[in-house]
């Protein structure tokens, strides 16, 4: 059950997003180049699937504590991460609830050799190992990004077939 609960946790933290519908100003490449401070990050999500023929569905919340983090969007489009933050998770499946703290010095999608790139205020990127991913940019002012992950996505890890639903939040700020 506790490799379940945190396999869950890992998958909300690693998938894909969907495009943003929000009214904001259009966001250049220029807009974010510079050091913006992690702020707040935040999970909720839902699963639903079957384990060894047992039909199941849970719960999951994360968010962030002891924020000493940072993100360096540079002018040649690489990006720069330093410092470290705290992820606590509570996931609850089967009416089992477990939380979990752990620190992070990476955000999935986002590492020091990542390349970055704004087009319709999606934050494209590129990892160093050429995973990409499209992140919505939910809010935009001078001194504040918002960027948002909507997950619907089917997965089968270990066996597992999993339908997950669930949205993430990263603020940073000047």
């Amino acid at each position: 059950m506790k490799k379940l609960l945190f396999l869950f946790s890992l998958i909300l933290t690693l998938v894909s997003c969907s495009k943003n519908d929000s009214n904001i100003p259009t966001v250049t490449n220029n807009d974010v180049v510079g050091t913006w401070n992690l702020t707040d990050f935040k999970i909720e999500g839902t699963t639903k699937g079957t384990y060894k023929g047992q039909n199941f569905s849970g719960n999951v919340k994360s968010h962030g504590e002891n924020y000493n983090f940072a993100f360096t969007f540079n002018q040649d489009n690489s990006l720069s991460l330093k410092g470290l933050f705290t992820i606590v998770t509570t996931s609850t499946i089967l009416g089992v609830s477990q939380t979990n703290k752990s620190n992070a010095k990476v955000i999935d999608g986002f590492d020091n050799n990542a390349k970055w790139n704004i087009e319709n205020n999606i934050l494209k990127l590129t990892t160093s190992g050429g995973e990409s991913f499209e992140i919505p940019i939910d809010d935009f002012q001078k001194d504040k990004i918002v960027l948002k992950y909507v997950v619907n996505e089917k997965k089968t890890i270990n066996g597992i077939d999993l339908q997950i639903n669930g949205i993430q939040y990263i603020v940073l700020e000047k």
